[in-house]
């Protein structure tokens, strides 16, 4: 069943990669795999705007297996589902810092730089530069060869604006 889901995750059958996930976790509720399906049943269900159950599963990574390394990017998740429910600006960063952080700990450079990004973003979005200089500059010093390396430079126009640094 896991490999299943997975495969359809890796095809963008999301609908279908959620329905097996769940499953799954119907079937064997004990297995060591749980987290991890936790985890990408979570992001189907992002996918198919079943935003309850994805912030279900995420909740239940966050509970009984904090220490997973399923962990920080189900943080990074949370925020996600927390900005499509349109939480407050200040829970969403929570759920970021916590997955910029445990990406950290945990050796995840594409989880703490995604988590970048989104910090970056948000602080942005409320004017808040000094905050945002401060993502810019600790995804610039750790992980400017990622993947979000182009996404983190157009989210920070406009606080580059702001300070005059047109040059970057």
């Amino acid at each position: 069943h896991f490999f299943l889901g997975l495969t359809k995750v890796q095809l963008r059958k999301w609908e279908d990669a959620a329905d097996v996930f769940n499953e799954f976790l119907a079937t064997y509720s004990d297995s060591p795999l749980t987290p991890s399906v936790l985890y990408q049943g979570a992001l189907s269900e992002f996918m198919i705007d079943r935003l309850e159950d994805a912030v279900a599963k995420v909740n239940r990574i966050h509970q009984e297996f904090p220490g997973h390394e399923t962990a920080p990017p189900a943080w990074n998740l949370k925020g996600d589902l927390a900005s499509s429910l349109e939480s407050p600006p200040e829970e969403i960063e929570l759920c970021y810092t916590y997955g910029r952080d445990g990406g950290i700990q945990m050796q995840q450079p594409d989880t703490a730089a995604y988590a970048l990004w989104q910090l970056l973003m948000l602080t942005v979005d409320q004017e808040e530069w000094e905050k945002a200089e401060g993502h810019y500059q600790q995804f610039q010093d750790s992980y400017a060869d990622s993947d979000y390396r182009n996404d983190l430079l157009v989210a920070a126009l406009p606080m580059l604006v702001e300070q005059s640094r047109t040059d970057e």
